[in-house]
């Protein structure tokens, strides 16, 4: 899918190359980075590497100015390929150790380092862009961070399959290089940076936030911020905060995690006192970062819910009670129906934003994604919960979802109830017939599977409303289809598929996405092994001999080879 301004970053690197030789760079382009490497440049294996962030909206002054740096030091350098890329390594839930950094320099030694640092500092103080979590800052209030980390440095398979950079001392001794907060050096590096030695900082016990609420728990760490429980020191009452980092989640609208933060006070406000969020505490800044205080309630997120208690069914299924499962989805209708009664769409409603107390009453949590019908913003998403028509948008800040996208949200949610399991989010992902196969064994997903199936449409405007899906809860389910898919039928389109996505010339035979590409490729975890297993046993039957023949021999290629993707 073509996505707004695709081009416009490599367009501002361009014409600010186009004064420094252009001929004289050379560009490498893949999914995330676009790379920019001068002429006759030899890579290092390690060093001091520098990282500059900026919000999609300053993106490009920031990166004009950086690439005039690295022109002018001859210095090789990478960026965010499109604000689409730069969104998501700011937005609230991105990787801590990659989050922020849209523009890394990779200097010649260390002289170098220092030098370009100095040039970056004075060309980009003041631009907007989040704190960079991994690395430490160049000088007080520099937009300049830095660490010690791998350019191109050897990679060890490790016991869990994945693959990791590994760096070496001056004796040669190699480790693990680690990506961690608060760590932006292995011990033995010297920082050319810094006059004198700066340890870790010190972790206190407890901090007081607001000059009120005395931090003792981390619940959860986010690139948006963390998530804390809190004693109010005036009251001894203890209370959730939430905390939002300034540029994290910004947009090409000027809006970032402070909106959201104010968007969720807000919501909680409206909701809090009608018993279906918890109460709206305060909303206040405490050293440049908003935080939100809220009721604690006392329970666990839906889908930590669900895992603990399934249980085996008669046919061998794990699922809950039918009964339980089927108060849970009536639950979460009612919650929406509130929530839409006021005005507004959540667009992520998933099991991770619904807690369960103790008395199994559901109550809806994290309500920052909420948009009022007339507003204009970014509309936030979870994979395998995004309705096909908010996933298919080409502009990020657009006019707020329709109250059919949670629909879509509410369908996902009830198929994790009923199965313990997210649909898939590939758009064409037959999800309908494994609702239907699932309710052969599964006695609530039988119960469900009908609502479930109409809330998943593809086309938003045959998506039940709420009240028909209220009415369809309260009568008896007719029982599930006895013509269920053909097994063959399935069998045969699994092995079409894999077929169609093969690309046997890259270095993995089938994507893995983002979460599975720093992993072995021939593995069976997340590799072309683990896909061999099922092909094996289709072929057993009389099915796809071909298709594991060529997989067969991609792994055995693969792991004769000295280099990633697959090392003997």
């Amino acid at each position: 899918m073509a996505h707004e301004d695709a081009a416009l970053l490599a367009d501002c690197a361009d014409a600010v190359l186009a004064r420094h030789e252009p001929a004289s760079w050379r560009h490498l382009l893949d999914d995330t980075w676009h790379h920019v490497v001068p002429i006759g440049h030899r890579a290092r294996k390690q060093g001091w590497k520098l990282h500059v962030p900026a919000t999609p909206l300053s993106a490009c002054i920031v990166l004009s100015r950086c690439v005039a740096v690295f022109a002018a030091h001859r210095c090789a350098f990478k960026f965010a390929r499109s604000l689409r890329e730069l969104q998501m390594l700011v937005e609230p839930n991105a990787r801590r150790e990659s989050a922020g950094k849209f523009v890394t320099a990779y200097p010649d030694d260390d002289a170098h380092a220092v030098r370009i640092a100095e040039a970056l500092h004075e060309a980009t103080v003041g631009l907007p862009g989040q704190e960079i979590l991994t690395d430490r800052r160049f000088r007080a209030s520099s937009q300049v961070y830095y660490r010690y980390g791998g350019f191109s440095p050897d990679q060890l398979l490790n016991l869990d399959g994945e693959y990791v950079s590994v760096l070496h001392d001056d004796a040669g001794n190699a480790e693990t290089e680690r990506r961690t907060v608060g760590r932006p050096a292995p011990g033995w590096a010297v920082d050319p940076f810094q006059q004198t030695d700066i340890g870790p900082a010190p972790v206190p016990e407890s901090v007081l936030v607001g000059e009120l609420y005395r931090v003792h728990t981390a619940l959860r760490q986010t690139n948006r911020g963390g998530v804390y429980l809190a004693t109010d020191t005036g009251d001894g009452t203890e209370v959730v905060l939430k905390r939002f980092r300034r540029h994290t989640g910004a947009a090409v609208d000027n809006t970032d995690s402070f909106n959201r933060a104010r968007a969720e006070a807000r919501l909680l406000g409206v909701l809090g006192p009608l018993g279906v969020s918890p109460k709206f505490l305060g909303l206040f800044n405490h050293r440049g970062d908003m935080f939100v205080a809220q009721e604690r309630i006392d329970g666990v997120p839906l889908r930590r819910y669900v895992a603990r208690h399934r249980r085996p069914t008669p046919d061998g299924a794990l699922a809950l009670d039918t009964a339980l499962v089927l108060d849970f989805a009536g639950q979460i209708v009612e919650l929406l129906a509130v929530v839409h009664d006021a005005g507004y769409v959540l667009s992520d409603l998933t099991p991770n934003n619904i807690m369960v107390t103790g008395d199994d009453r559901l109550t809806l949590i994290d309500l920052e994604s909420g948009m009022r019908s007339w507003e204009v913003g970014v509309a936030l998403s979870t994979r395998g919960h995004t309705a096909p028509e908010l996933d298919a948008r080409e502009r990020l800040v657009a006019p707020a979802p329709d109250v059919a996208v949670d629909l879509y949200c509410l369908g996902a949610t009830l198929f994790y109830l009923a199965s313990g399991a997210h649909p898939q989010s590939a758009p064409d992902s037959p999800v309908r017939a494994m609702v239907t196969l699932m309710g052969q064994r599964n006695p609530a997903m039988a119960a469900l599977h009908h609502v479930i199936n109409a809330l998943l449409a593809d086309d938003p405007r045959a998506r039940p409303s709420l009240d028909k899906v209220r009415s369809v809860l309260h009568q008896p389910q007719p029982a599930m289809p006895a013509a269920v898919p053909d097994p063959d039928e399935l069998i045969d389109d699994m092995l079409a598929r894999l077929r169609q996505t093969m690309t046997p010339d890259a270095p993995w035979l089938w994507p893995p996405g983002a979460a599975g590409a720093r992993y072995d490729p021939c593995s069976v975890h997340t590799g072309a092994a683990g896909v061999l297993i099922a092909l094996h046993q289709a072929a057993m039957a009389g099915r796809g001999e071909s298709i594991v023949d060529e997989t067969a021999q991609w792994l055995v290629s693969g792991c004769r080879t000295s280099e990633p993707p697959c090392p003997a």
